[in-house]
């Protein structure tokens, strides 16, 4: 049975829209325009927070699953985004930065990036998580540990 998660972001406002839409396009999610923002939510594949990253090739930055399948997906996604051939693809052309970290740096002044996953698997395991990103900072929450402590706490 297999992990299922549903992600929603609010909306936020960064440097550049049309990198960053399609950034997160790239990496599984749908994007929406609201009021000069961005929102983002995922969609049928099942996108999640936990397995972004960013990858440079020659440059080109793509945002891809980090669990690459063995190199099958990041390949698909130079190949549709950089427009390389998987046979050209050379390997020392490849850098790699944290996605979250680089949202932070495209967050304009006033902004954050706030995300819910609400996931399951099937009726065996419940999950609900949270994302917060700032200029200052990056934050997880997960509402189970942050249960389990509280528990432990006033026990």
């Amino acid at each position: 049975m297999n992990y299922n998660a549903q992600v929603l972001s609010n909306v936020f406002k960064v440097k550049n829209k049309e990198l960053v839409k399609r950034l997160l396009g790239s990496a599984g999610f749908y994007v929406d325009e609201y009021d000069g923002g961005l929102c983002f939510y995922d969609n049928e594949d099942s996108a999640y927070l936990c397995d972004m990253q960013l990858v440079y090739y020659n440059g080109f930055p793509i945002a891809v699953q980090a669990d690459y399948n063995e190199d099958e997906d990041l390949y698909a996604a130079v190949e549709e985004y950089a427009g390389t051939s998987p046979e050209n693809i050379d390997e020392d052309l490849f850098e790699t930065q944290d996605f979250f970290i680089f949202l932070q740096t495209q967050l304009l002044d006033g902004e954050s990036v706030q995300v819910t996953e609400v996931g399951h698997e099937g009726l065996r395991y419940q999950s609900g998580c949270g994302l917060v990103i700032t200029k200052k900072a990056i934050k997880w929450f997960d509402l189970n540990r942050l249960m389990q402590d509280f528990a432990k706490e006033n026990i």
